[in-house]
This record gives C-alpha cells, structure tokens and sequence, in this order.
C-alpha cells in the first residue's frame, strides 16, 4: 500500500516439475519515510520532477534487507506543491532530484551541498552521470526511524538572453540552435529572433544557431 514503507525485494523462483505450480514466499520488511520539498534555489517555488533513492553499499543495514538490491531504483513523483515521500532503507543513502525543466544544472555542474563534486562512485552511481539528476542530497535515517526530513533545491544557474542577427546585423527568426536547451538540436525552429537559455556561470559553455533555409 502507498501509506506504508515497504522496501522493495526479489525473490528467487524455484524450479518446478513440469507444469506443477510452485511456491514463492516473499518477506517484507519496513524502511523509513524520506519526505522533504523540492524547491527552486532562486525563487524558493516548488521545483516539479521526480526523486529517486539511492543506498550506498557500504551501508551497514544493508544485509538486514535480503533480495533488496537497489535496482530497479525506488522512486517517486514530486507533487504540484513541491513536496515527496520517499522509501528508504535506515543508514546512509542519496535522494537524487531531476527537474521537469531541462535548464536546471546537472548536479555534476554545482559547487554546493547538493552537488557531485568529491563523490565517490559509489555516491554518484553511474546511472545517474548521464542523466538530467539536478542534486544529490544524502540521507542517514536512524534505524526504527518512521521518518526523516530532507529538503533539496534544483540550481536554475544563470540566465542569458540574446538576439539571433543575419548577416545584415538584423535580427533573424527560424534559427534552430545546438546546447540551447539540453544537449541536442532544437526540433523546431524558434519563431523568433529572441532566445533564453540557462548556464552554469562558473563554467564556459558555445552555443550553435544554425539556420537552414538560409544556409546560415
């Protein structure tokens, strides 16, 4: 039931003879309610997205969990209001935070908390470096804990804006540009000359504008 922490398992099936049904016995046991808001670090609004939980290996209560393995990883929806609830397994872990807007830095971009800089690998698992992951929060519940708080902020970093100008220094609609919004082309042409994009001011990032009716 979604009220109650159970952590997720599996659980080996045996072999059978032939077609003869056979028994699988799964024993659930309780983790640990993460709940926190996830919030814009400028506006301090509710950042929607999606958590995911993470459980570092080295975690001494792992072995307490038999057929918990950590993937598929647990995750959950971040509301309309910026709040979520998590399971987690008592001992250290991460709570990772995705942004549904894709100009949020990646936490492999940010110097603060919530950033991954000095993570080891097991604290920044490998799925996650190629993902849209905007923090990374550590968590240590108390074993028979019920529940522990943990807030996160996403980094919209630094706003640039700009004009797009022809040859003639004039301003040209129907570009396409490249690392403008993520880290693919534009599938449509933008309908003005004007463009916004988000940047990491710590960090040197080109931008490519490419206009192909003209050649540009």
């Amino acid at each position: 039931p979604d009220d109650l922490p159970y952590v997720a398992v599996r659980a080996d099936v045996p072999v059978g003879l032939g077609l003869d049904p056979v028994t699988v016995d799964v024993g659930l046991k309780r983790g640990v309610w993460v709940e926190g808001k996830v919030t814009d670090k400028v506006t301090g609004k509710p950042a929607r997205g999606g958590v995911e939980y993470v459980v570092l290996y080295s975690n001494p209560h792992l072995r307490d969990y038999p057929g918990f393995e950590g993937w598929p990883p647990t995750t959950a929806a971040v509301k309309e209001d910026g709040s979520y609830r998590l399971v987690a397994l008592p001992g250290p872990g991460m709570v990772a935070a995705f942004g549904q807007e894709n100009h949020y830095l990646r936490a492999a971009q940010r110097n603060d908390e919530y950033g991954a800089k000095g993570l080891s690998d097991e604290e920044y698992p490998i799925h996650l470096r190629g993902s849209n992951c905007a923090a990374l929060a550590l968590v240590d519940p108390a074993r028979g804990a019920d529940s522990v708080k943990r807030d996160v902020t996403l980094d919209p970093g630094w706003k640039l804006t700009g004009t797009v100008l022809g040859p003639d220094d004039k301003p040209l609609a129907g570009a396409r540009s490249f690392l403008l919004v993520g880290h693919w082309w534009d599938r449509e042409a933008t309908r003005a000359a004007e463009f916004s994009a988000w940047f990491n001011p710590r960090e040197t990032s080109e931008i490519l504008f490419q206009h192909p009716e003209k050649g540009l």
